[in-house]
């Protein structure tokens, strides 16, 4: 009987702990407002869109994922089985709605418990991408984080608004506008949260302004079958239907069975033969069902009711499924014709799909059956992996194939394809109705557009386009898929068809190829207008005999013939590049509209590029027509040939081969001497100079474009050159070589010579505004060419930049300066910009013309180019002074004209308007040059010399460089001087520091000073050299400056290797400013920083500061450069980049890096030391952006005054100045029982205490490796055991992954502990990433490499897909790397971790149980149990004292 009575018991627990196994839930009727009561269980069922009937809300994360993993919304199998996910109870607040009045309610998941909110605003940088760009109306939720809460506090209280309600419908309902169509009904619902929004703005990102944020969903887009938060009101409709027990009542079961068929039930099914239409026998069957039920259920018995609803929801099933309606044949031929009810209610339905309609684009028109045009075969078309299926469209009237818009917006026309490139999605609208649109357009882009009719009239219009619009049902966006009759299809090869057709598709062909035709003797121009008049002519007669109503077949092939022999004629002419050599020119609009002439050439030996037109045979390009197709395009320099790029994508760069591989294409852009020229590999794209600027750059390599344009940078013109010529240049091309050489040289001695030299200039040249003419002016800006000279910086002139309004619109927009007395050979050129930061437009490449008579033009040798005008950054900002530039060349002329040939707006980008350089001045004139003044760099003492022979190594390349007759003696003479001119400032700053270290550096022991022997013979040997420098007063030449330099050089690095440096020791450095005298440098935070992320700073304060007493000490390893690297003991981090951070704010500041970087210590004097980085800056203190702070900053070489500024540093041992550490706490509020994976930079005492947070007592915990797992299935989930081992040792070193398990045999988040460790002095730092038997150590930040490292999270394995940022001093598993390395003996501790499976991912991974083993002892040391669970380890030993593990244990 006792036995009985616990069965009893134990199936009463059973029964009352599973759902009720009788109820049949099922998805019942809509609710009405007052059955939306407290407590009430409901689905709610989507209803924005027509396909969204049958989805269901769960708890959704913000936008579900493209492959559907994560849908935000979802079907069911049936709706006679409910899932708790789409369940959801109605929690009545306790507050109505302060504007309305209405009821609130908490929503709650049933399956969850929790309860929907949603939040404002969120900074994390993590956020989702906003799919619908970057000013859309969605709310953002954060990657990770559940958009759910877990109690009424914190959840939003929503009201439930019927779109019945007359009152609150208009501010908080629906409307059946915008992004989705939908046939819902007055009986739908809005879920919106309702706020006071009084005083607040029309906000997209906060819906402020409208008071409201509803609740959407929007399907069935890819991507975007989504629930959000929005403040319009045009994708918020939902059912909310009661979860119901069709058990309990068969009547009211099947009321809601009725409810489900919603209101359209009549008219959802057409039975018929064509695509979406039903099969007869199956709508049969459930019409006559359901009108019998509607008819008698109302009288029909409990049984009779069961059973009919079987029935019903039997036939409703078939009816719905696939099968039952006729699905489109793969390869079948069909009319698509309209479906829109203001055609097909009045019989006015015969309008169909075309392609060709007008131009490229396809159409609709009036039905006829004998033209094939309106006949499509459609093909199964499906993408990889795709979820659904896409079809082909082909015209069997013109072959063309259904293509995309241009764009995705509304109204844009749908183009077709000569080729089957584009996807077309077929979506069911029911009634035998189908929305059709291209992948792209209905599913890759939101909002989906489905092909439309344009100019349909309300069913007055008789054809138009096929356009993008949004539509459902019965709409003009709505279409039917009609079988061709076979009668029809039989007749389809007539002879008067094909000859329709086969005309159809030649004017197709041949369209467009004499647009834009030339004609002239050039390659790729017609030879004589005849040609282009016969093309003209056979296609107008050829689309007049289309257009006609039934042209005789001789007619049509007569016309077909006519227009083949006439296009093939006009194309063989054009489309011929004949063997030869050519110089090939680029046609890109914004070069030749300003005469910037840019050739293909060679970038270096071994890769093509372009750049401006030079004497080389660089330039020449040999083409050979090859037998099996294609080009040869030689390089007749090189030999090379020109190949393909590394990748078929824009902006891919081309390579060039020794022997051919990859044939050149040559096909005309238009008929006009216009090529696009590419290779047979990289289809779709043309070459293209790579990097141009919009010829703001002088020359680059090649890269591929598409698509290949008129005028564009893929245009390209061919120049014949004779073989003579070619010869010529290529016999001539050492010096060809040598003058372009020289010439770049020269350019560059000059603008440095200038640079350098502050000239004195005379009277102003210009003194009256007759003296200016300009071609081009701004009407409405440009009037008065007096402002340029009237002192007036608030006043300006302007070149034309209004669009068709040139004066002059062949030419480049200039201006002409005239003296009657003529020009000095030199003169400086004086500007100010027009002060107005968003239109200050100037040069920023010139070419100077020089003329007697303003007819005849003769051009300076070299254009003037960006770096002539101070470089793109320089010109990009606002100046309000006058800037200068030096021209010369033009002595005895009375005519100087300026052409702009590029100009450089605000923000540093080119600037045209119509093809031509704009600019514009305040105040503009020309200043004769008459000598230099005193204090320029060039008459400095030291500077004379080398400046008087770069100025003699200039003058003597001038006249070689006009001639074009280079020597290699002249060209060495420039470059070397040319390089000891650049290296006066270096020499300059060498000097000065020799000065300053003889008076300062001193003899001692500590970092930064040196032997005294050694000391005074740096001394005596700088003293010496600086005294030979200081007596050739100014007559020093560039070689005995380098004599002097190379000496001081040499000495300073004797003297350097005997310096006083950091050894393998913990050091504390601190500032020696004395403005801000013993602040040490300590760690601001303990975050390295990754780029992109968050970072802490170096900062400086009294001993100890930032948060740990390590963050106060350092390492200083020394590199292969002999560079020394700081490194934070108590963090591991780094110095960081100057600049490139990922965020410009930080420019200039030390921050935190996970990246060593390496400082020269330089010595100052007295113990007193800076750091100087490669880039030629020094880590300074009392930074200019924070006191504490630091910044990145170059010093004064010129004048060096080091010693006790903010630029000096100590370094002292830290075992000298601090002696030995104490314990410092690693991580506070550590639950109990957790687990926890932990890599420190330093090296530390085991074991680590865990000091209470409640009570301050101290507990050891001991560091663990793993050595093994073992993994087994348990049915609905896996359960994986780490086995760990207890590590050996007094201490753990620094960068060691090892796992912590915290006190207490369970985890309890309420008892808690903080983590404290001994850092060991003068050990090694770590911040390098190490793996250990798949523990992964991160002591500094660091992202994750592939997906599924598994991250201790208190009680539970977060899974961490690739590129996850861990944080600093953790450590993370990676299961594939774990092996098993000792015996089940050898385990000291296992934890077992259960979840979705730690071998290839842990999602949703939780620590179940935590296991310890350890051995027992008596208290004089006999072993009494062996490798036994902690938890377990005295059960049934007798009462005494034993040692278990480390810690004594009374067993009573």
């Amino acid at each position: 009987m006792k036995r009985l009575k616990t069965f009893l018991l134990a199936l009463a627990a059973v029964l009352l702990a599973m759902p009720d196994a009788f109820a049949q839930n099922m998805v019942g009727r809509v609710l009405a407002s007052d059955e939306l009561v407290d407590g009430v269980e409901v689905v709610f069922e989507a209803r924005s869109g027509t396909a969204s009937k049958g989805h269901y809300l769960v708890p959704f994360t913000y936008l579900s994922d493209a492959d559907g993993t994560n849908p935000n919304c979802t079907t069911i199998p049936s709706i006679l089985e409910v899932p708790d996910k789409i369940v959801w109870v109605l929690e009545r607040a306790q507050v109505d709605n302060v504007v309305t009045g209405l009821p609130q309610y908490y929503i709650k998941n049933k399956e969850t418990g929790k309860y929907l909110s949603f939040e404002w605003n969120c900074s994390n940088p993590e956020d989702y991408e906003n799919k619908f760009g970057p000013d859309a109306w969605v709310n953002k939720w954060v990657k990770n984080d559940d958009p759910f809460v877990a109690d009424t506090a914190s959840a939003k209280a929503f009201c439930l608004v019927s779109n019945s309600d007359e009152q609150w419908r208009g501010q908080y309902g629906s409307n059946s506008y915008g992004s989705s169509q939908s046939d819902w009904e007055p009986t739908t619902y809005t879920i919106v949260y309702i706020f006071d929004a009084t005083g607040k703005t029309n906000n997209q990102s906060d819906g402020a302004g409208y008071g409201r944020m509803y609740l959407c969903n929007e399907f069935p887009i890819t991507g975007c079958n989504i629930t959000w938060y929005s403040q319009f009101q045009d994708t918020n409709v939902w059912d909310i239907r009661r979860v119901s027990d069709r058990s309990a009542d068969p009547k009211e079961a099947m009321e809601d069975l009725l409810d489900n068929f919603g209101a359209t039930i009549e008219t959802d099914y057409k039975v018929g033969d064509d695509p979406g239409f039903v099969k007869e026998e199956i709508y049969n069957n459930f019409y006559t069902t359901y009108q019998d039920v509607l008819a008698k259920y109302e009288t029909m018995s409990d049984d009779e009711l069961k059973t009919a609803f079987d029935a019903l929801y039997e036939a409703k099933v078939k009816a719905d499924a696939p099968e039952a309606k006729v699905q489109i044949e793969d390869g079948g031929y069909y009319y698509i014709k309209t479906a829109y009810d203001a055609f097909t209610s009045v019989d006015n339905g015969e309008f169909a799909w075309v392609a060709p309609y007008e131009g490229s684009t396809a159409g609709w028109r009036a039905l006829n059956t004998k033209d094939n045009q309106f006949i499509w075969q459609i093909t199964q078309f499906p993408a990889e992996n795709a979820e659904r299926m896409y079809y082909a469209f082909r015209n069997m009237g013109s072959g063309v194939y259904l293509g995309k818009a241009a764009s995705h917006s509304d109204s844009q026309p749908a183009g077709y394809t000569t080729e089957k490139e584009e996807r077309i999605y077929v979506g069911d609208l029911g009634g035998g109705q189908f929305n059709i649109g291209s992948k792209y357009d209905y599913f890759d882009v939101y909002p989906p557009r489905p092909y439309h009719m344009e100019g349909h009239g309300s069913g007055a219009g008789t054809a138009g386009k096929l356009v993008l619009w949004d539509g459902g049902l019965n709409s003009a966006s709505a279409w039917y898929i009609r079988k061709v009759p076979q009668d029809v299809i039989d007749h389809m090869g007539d002879p008067d068809r094909v000859a329709a057709d086969s005309l159809r598709m030649a004017v197709l062909k041949y369209t467009g190829i004499t647009t834009g035709a030339q004609v002239g003797e050039g390659i790729g121009f017609a030879h004589s207008q005849e040609l282009i008049d016969n093309v003209d002519s056979a296609l107008a007669k050829a689309n007049r005999l289309l257009a006609a109503e039934a042209p005789a077949t001789e007619e049509l092939v007569a016309a077909y013939k006519a227009l083949v022999e006439a296009s093939e004629k006009f194309n063989n002419e054009i489309s011929v590049v004949p063997d030869g050599y050519y110089a090939i020119r680029s046609n890109m609009a914004d070069f030749v509209k300003n005469n910037n002439d840019i050739y293909l050439t060679l970038y270096n030996d071994t890769t093509p590029g372009w750049t401006h037109k030079e004497t080389t045979a660089a330039q020449i390009w040999k083409v050979t027509k090859l037998a099996e197709g294609g080009y040869a395009l030689q390089n007749f320099k090189n030999k090379m040939y020109i190949n393909k790029a590394a990748k078929s994508e824009n902006g891919s760069l081309v390579d060039m081969t020794k022997e051919l591989v990859t044939p050149a294409q040559f096909k005309p852009i238009k008929a006009n001497g216009q090529w696009a020229v590419y290779n047979t590999a990289d289809e779709g794209f043309s070459y293209d100079p790579y990097g141009h600027g919009s010829c703001l750059f002088d020359e680059g390599k090649l890269q591929i474009w598409s698509p290949a344009t008129e005028n564009g940078g893929t245009s390209w013109t061919f120049e014949p050159v004779s073989e003579e010529e070619a010869e010529k240049l290529l016999a001539n091309e050492a010096q060809n070589e040598l003058n372009i050489k020289l010439r770049n040289k020269f350019e560059e001695a000059r603008r440095l010579y200038n640079a350098s030299t502050n000239y004195n200039v005379g009277e102003p040249i210009i003194t009256d505004v007759s003296q200016i003419y300009a071609n081009n002016w701004s009407p409405n800006e440009g009037m008065h060419l007096e402002y340029m000279i009237d002192g007036n910086k608030d006043t300006y002139w302007n070149s034309t930049w209004e669009a068709g309004q040139e004066q002059t619109p062949g030419e480049p927009h200039s201006l002409r300066i005239y003296n009657e007395a003529g020009f000095p050979d030199t003169v400086q050129v004086a500007y100010t910009m027009r002060q107005n930061d968003s239109w200050h437009r100037v040069p920023a490449r010139m070419r100077i013309q020089v003329s007697n008579d303003a007819e005849t033009w003769e051009t300076l040798p070299n254009d003037m180019t960006l770096a002539d005008f101070g470089g793109q950054s320089f010109l990009s900002s606002l100046h309000k002074d006058s800037l200068t530039y030096i021209v010369s060349g033009i002595g005895g002329y009375k005519y100087v004209r300026f052409q702009t040939l590029v100009s450089i707006n605000n923000g540093g980008g080119v600037y045209f308007a119509n093809n031509h350089a704009v600019f514009g001045y305040a105040e503009y004139n020309l200043y004769p040059i008459t000598g230099v003044n005193e204090n320029s760099y060039i008459l400095q003492p030291s500077h004379k010399g080398v400046a008087f022979e770069l100025f003699n190594a200039i003058q003597a390349a001038k006249a070689e460089n006009n001639s074009g007759n280079a020597t290699q003696a002249t060209y060495d003479k420039l470059v070397e001087a040319i390089e000891a001119f650049k290296a006066m400032s270096s020499n300059d700053s060498t000097i000065a520091m020799a000065r300053y270290n003889v008076e300062n550096l001193t003899a001692g022991e500590r970092i930064g000073e040196f032997p005294e022997a050694d000391l005074d013979a740096y001394v005596s040997k700088a003293a010496q050299l600086l005294t030979e420098y200081d007596n050739a007063e100014g007559q020093l030449s560039a070689d005995k400056i380098k004599e002097v330099v190379s000496g001081l050089k040499d000495a300073y690095t004797a003297l350097y290797d005997k310096m006083v440096k950091p050894e393998g020791k913990w050091y504390v450095i601190t500032t020696a400013d004395a403005a801000r005298p013993g602040m040490v440098l300590y760690a601001g935070g303990a975050h390295t920083h990754a780029f992109g992320n968050s970072y802490s700073y170096w900062l400086t304060g009294a001993y100890p500061s930032g948060s740990k007493e390590s963050y106060n000490h350092w390492t200083l390893t020394k590199d292969k450069d002999g560079r020394y690297i700081p490194q934070n003991v108590g963090q591991g981090g780094f110095f960081g980049p100057y600049t490139g951070s990922g965020n410009t704010d930080y420019n200039y500041r030390p921050i935190c890096w996970y990246v060593p970087k390496a400082f020269t210590i330089v010595p100052f004097g007295d113990g007193q030391i800076g750091f100087l980085s490669a880039e030629g800056y020094y880590a300074k203190n009392n930074g200019s952006w924070y006191a504490p702070g630091l910044d990145y900053a170059k010093a004064d070489d010129s004048a060096p005054a080091f010693k006790s500024s903010s630029f000096a540093w100590t370094i002292d041992a830290s075992e000298d100045v601090h002696g030995e550490f104490t314990t410092e706490p690693y991580y506070s509020g550590c639950a109990n029982g957790r687990v926890i994976a932990i890599t420190m930079p330093y090296e530390y005492t085991s074991p680590a205490q865990a000091i209470s947070d409640a009570d301050q007592s101290a507990e050891d915990i001991y560091p663990y490796e793993i050595v093994g797992k073992v993994t087994t299935d348990e049915g609905d989930s896996i359960v994986t055991a780490y086995n760990l081992k207890m590590i050996d040792g007094e201490s753990v070193k620094g960068g060691t992954p090892v796992i912590y398990i915290m006190p207490g045999e369970k985890y309890d988040a309420s008892v808690t502990s903080t983590i404290t460790f001994s850092p060991i002095m003068n050990t090694p730092v770590s911040a390098e990433v190490d793996t250990v038997n798949g523990l992964i150590s991160v002591p500094a930040t660091w992202n994750t490499t592939a997906d599924h490292y598994g991250y201790f999270l208190e009680d539970s394995v977060v899974d961490e897909p690739k590129g996850t940022a861990i944080g600093y001093q953790r450590a993370v598993i990676l299961p594939r790397l774990v092996k098993n390395t000792v015996s089940d003996d050898e385990v000291d501790a296992i934890v077992y971790v259960k979840g979705a499976g730690m071998l290839n991912g842990i999602k949703g991974a939780e620590i179940i149980a935590i296991k310890k083993f350890v051995n027992v002892y008596t208290t004089d040391g006999v072993l009494v149990r062996k490798h036994v669970d902690e938890a377990n380890a005295t059960a049934g030993l007798k009462k005494g004292v034993y040692v278990v593990g480390s810690k004594k244990v009374l067993v009573k």
